[in-house]
């Protein structure tokens, strides 16, 4: 399993991040059943982030509409951890799909809370370009905002002055496994990168790969070493 070298900035870093909140789920036949060799489509639902403080982006990632600075970004840091991981024999990610094979479900996640989220038909193959691959990771509602700081004044979901808490990430994800036509895992994952002196675009490198780690945990794939805390 390849292992890349993020530097100490960014181990310290994953120390200092917060744990996976238990809102997922993992079918119990996938438990303890690692799989290599096997092709990975990655669907990206959503069209757009939602962003609580939308400064932030522009600040940190440079200029333009921030939404679709963010998103940008988000798709080049996503797939690049899937891509060092070394999970797969193909990797593909796509970010304009069609619904025509997909439909809404809502899924239980624990007594107290579901999601809704677009799936494969019950019982079928997802094809892409007359292509199957051997499993379907589908991820939408990424939301982003700050963890409140120790003082300064909230407004809203804005921020002034004061010390900064640390960048949070939460999205739901969904992966199929395209060959049994079956569900393998759901939920909702949760980052948080916390901010010692200032926020920089290496927060939001880590806590995008943070998202990626809790995925994997939550799979049949084995768990890359580099990104694992």
């Amino acid at each position: 399993m390849k292992i890349l070298y993020l530097g100490i900035p960014f181990l310290l870093n994953l120390l200092l991040m917060g744990c996976s909140s238990r809102d997922a789920i993992l079918m119990e036949e996938y438990k303890g059943h690692k799989v290599t060799g096997k092709d990975l489509t990655i669907i990206k639902l959503f069209e757009k982030p939602s962003i609580a403080n939308e400064d932030d982006v522009t600040d940190d990632l440079g200029p333009g509409i921030p939404n679709e600075v963010y998103t940008a970004f988000f798709n080049k840091i996503f797939l690049y951890a899937f891509q060092v991981s070394n999970c797969c024999n193909k990797l593909n990610y796509i970010t304009d799909f069609s619904e025509l094979e997909m439909e809404e479900r809502t899924l239980d996640i624990n007594s107290k809370a579901q999601m809704r989220i677009l799936l494969p038909k019950e019982n079928s193959k997802l094809e892409i370009d007359s292509v199957a691959s051997d499993y379907i990771l589908l991820i939408d509602s990424l939301y982003i905002s700050r963890k409140k700081g120790e003082s300064g004044t909230w407004i809203g979901e804005t921020h002034y002055g004061g010390s900064f808490g640390g960048l949070y990430h939460q999205i739901h994800f969904a992966m199929w496994d395209n060959t049994n036509r079956k569900l393998v895992s759901y939920g909702i994952v949760h980052e948080e990168s916390a901010v010692a002196f200032g926020m920089t675009d290496f927060n939001w490198r880590s806590v995008i790969i943070g998202l990626v780690t809790k995925i994997f945990k939550y799979s049949p794939f084995p768990v890359p070493k580099f990104i694992y805390h």
